[in-house]
């Protein structure tokens, strides 16, 4: 292939197997590098401003519309604890974490939104509200614009949200591993429920834009493998991207 393309139909192209005018450089940018490393890039170079990104000239890839897929309106965020070393807060997810206060490590995470199902009954109806107001706050015509001049790629979904990786983030590894076996319904209907929830912000994003690439994030692996078992995830996770799936066929 000789003719150029824009960046978004490239990395789409690329990703799908076909022909491309080159490989795109820098799929997934949003994942910078630690920030203490671009600081000591920084201090090092001289460079005080340096952006990593247009530095290495990575290219555009996905734009992704302004909305809010997940806990809505966020919980207030709460300082538990601090000392000289860590600060312990509850965040705007109801995740309740301890944090070196040079953010050099993982926080360790200490409690979870969720423990029962009049939890999850609660934070459905307060805070995964797909109709609630505001979930969605783009201005369409100036995100048309970026991108006719960018050529970008539109993309939906992002971190933080799986079928399985945000249940995970309102209930904690362990309790939703046993709640597979312990408390299936109640499983199923968190990921079913969040399914619905994006799906409705996908569709109302589409009547705006043409969408070319759907992001689920599972955080779901340890150092020996799968967290769950194919059958689990199966069983599990697969109606739900079925439900996905079929919605990107309707979409085209």
């Amino acid at each position: 292939m000789n003719e150029s393309l824009a960046p978004g139909e490239r990395v789409v192209r690329c990703l799908l197997g076909q022909s491309v005018d080159h490989i795109p450089f820098g799929i997934g940018v949003g994942w910078a590098p630690w920030f203490q490393t671009v600081a000591r890039w920084k201090e090092e170079s001289g460079i005080a401003s340096l952006d990593v990104p247009s530095y290495f000239g990575y290219e555009p890839s996905f734009a992704l519309p302004s909305h809010h897929a997940g806990i809505y309106p966020g919980f207030e965020k709460k300082v538990i604890e601090e000392t000289e070393e860590t600060i312990t807060y509850r965040d705007e997810r109801g995740i309740t974490q301890c944090q070196r206060r040079d953010y050099a490590s993982m926080p360790l995470f200490l409690d979870y939104p969720v423990r029962t199902r009049d939890d999850w009954e609660r934070l459905k109806a307060e805070r995964l509200d797909p109709a609630a107001p505001g979930r969605i706050n783009q201005d369409w015509p100036a995100f048309r614009d970026r991108l006719a001049s960018s050529g970008e790629a539109v993309q939906v979904g992002n971190f933080p949200y799986g079928v399985f990786g945000t249940p995970r983030d309102l209930m904690g590894v362990e309790p939703l591993l046993t709640g597979l076996y312990e408390q299936p319904d109640l499983i199923r209907d968190m990921m079913n429920h969040l399914t619905t929830l994006w799906i409705s912000l996908w569709e109302r994003i589409a009547e705006h834009v043409q969408i070319d690439h759907i992001h689920i994030w599972e955080d779901m692996s340890g150092k020996n493998g799968s967290l769950i078992s194919p059958a689990l995830v199966e069983e599990f996770m697969m109606p739900c991207y079925d439900r996905i799936a079929e919605f990107g066929r309707r979409a085209g």
